[in-house]
């Protein structure tokens, strides 16, 4: 049978007390999902941002409280928009697709097939991710034909 642990002791524990545990265990595992992503993107953009400012400045003179300000209220704002124009999450894999199909399928196959140390790897498979990769970056305009 599978059944979840709170409905184990849900039939063990009489009254309320389960209930609101569910409650707070679900409110934490949101919280924790939220500031993983959050951390994640954080870092990336932080990341992005001192690679372009290295190649215009010094980036021992950008000061870290300014930029981590920054960044923060830069997804912040982009939370907030995105949430007051009720965009679909399903859109934004949709327009994110062609990123990820370019950086996880397509970069590798040119490196398989450019890295003497990586010929292992060529054949058929190599050839399949390169096939998801181009379908990856073709999504966003299947979309707009639908």
């Amino acid at each position: 049978q599978n059944i979840s642990a709170l409905a184990l002791a849900a039939q063990v524990i009489p009254g309320q007390i389960i209930h609101i545990t569910s409650t707070i265990l679900n409110i934490f595992a949101v919280l924790t999902a939220f500031f993983g992503i959050y951390l994640g993107f954080h870092e990336a953009l932080k990341g992005i941002v001192l690679n372009v400012l290295s190649r215009i400045m010094d980036v021992k003179n950008v000061n870290p409280l300014l930029l981590t300000s920054g960044i923060c209220v830069f997804i912040v704002v982009t939370l907030v928009i995105w949430v007051s124009f009720r965009v679909s999450v399903l859109v934004f894999f949709q327009l994110g697709s062609p990123l990820y199909g370019i950086v996880a399928c397509i970069i590798p196959f040119f490196l398989i097939y450019k890295v003497t140390q990586l010929e292992k790897l060529r054949g058929l498979k190599t050839w399949l991710i390169l096939l998801y990769g181009i379908l990856l970056c073709l999504s966003p305009l299947l979309k707009l034909i639908e």
